[in-house]
């Protein structure tokens, strides 16, 4: 599966724990009743779901298991991992392996949540729901970005976090490039490298998401969500929104009994 084809959104965080496993451990999981992020942060776990398919998983390789995969795990080398479970609406009967360079830092954010679980202080699984979220934005993205040295990402990300904050502006790839102190043409070639679309491209995702998050919603008019996205009138925001969903926001809204 390609990483731009998945999307999900998590539901509510099951539970967070650190397991281990000796050497030559195995099983098999039929039909996973939820989804699970899972990182082994020691040793070496190898994955295989009906297809044959073959999934390594160590510290630099996390693995998705979502809802509806049927596999077998087998440890070949000894060591702790840890396991998110979570539901969500995303369902799959393939293994997603993953991939970060930079594994502990992945470890010690996943054993904060685990410990935030345990104690669940109040409001827990909105801010766990939340740190779930953001680490497999991490990891998603990475899997696009994994080939552009991190020097280079850091000189995008003040044009990326701005577009996260005034996407219902106009912004042109001048202004993005002048934020990120480079040429046109160069912070161009380094987004695209990174986040495998143009910043344009990237900017009506943005619009779009937050556009079917206010029609599942009761904000008004399609000339209301139109103007709060960013996009200059309904024709517009209905051309943009076809081309990325593949139906119009009218339709769209209607599906869920808007």
């Amino acid at each position: 599966m390609e990483m731009g084809e998945l999307e999900l959104s998590v539901l509510r965080v099951l539970s967070v724990n650190t397991i281990f496993t000796e050497k030559n451990a195995t099983s098999i999981r039929k039909l996973r009743e939820n989804a699970a992020l899972l990182l082994k942060w020691e040793g070496e776990t190898v994955y295989t779901d009906r297809n044959g398919t073959r999934v390594v998983s160590n510290l630099t390789h996390p693995v998705l298991l979502p809802m509806g995969s049927y596999y077998e795990w087998h440890c070949t080398q000894a060591g702790r991992y840890t396991i998110v479970e979570f539901d969500t609406d995303f369902r799959s009967e393939e293994i997603i392996r993953l991939s970060f360079q930079d594994g502990e830092r992945l470890r010690q954010r996943m054993q904060a949540l685990e410990l935030d679980c345990l104690h669940k202080k109040p409001y827990w699984q909105f801010k766990a729901c939340a740190a779930v979220n953001e680490l497999l934005f991490w990891l998603l993205t990475a899997a696009r970005a994994e080939y552009v040295p991190s020097e280079k990402l850091e000189r995008i990300k003040p044009a990326v976090e701005y577009m996260a904050l005034h996407f219902n502006e106009p912004l042109s790839n001048e202004d993005l490039a002048r934020l990120s102190g480079v040429s046109t043409v160069y912070f161009r070639k380094l987004f695209t490298a990174a986040y495998g679309i143009s910043p344009i491209h990237y900017l009506h995702r943005i619009r779009i998401e937050k556009a079917k998050e206010m029609l599942r919603s009761d904000y008004g008019t399609l000339s209301n969500v139109a103007t709060s996205v960013g996009y200059p009138n309904v024709f517009h925001f209905s051309k943009a929104f076809k081309q990325l969903v593949g139906t119009s926001p009218g339709a769209y809204a209607r599906e869920r009994g808007i």
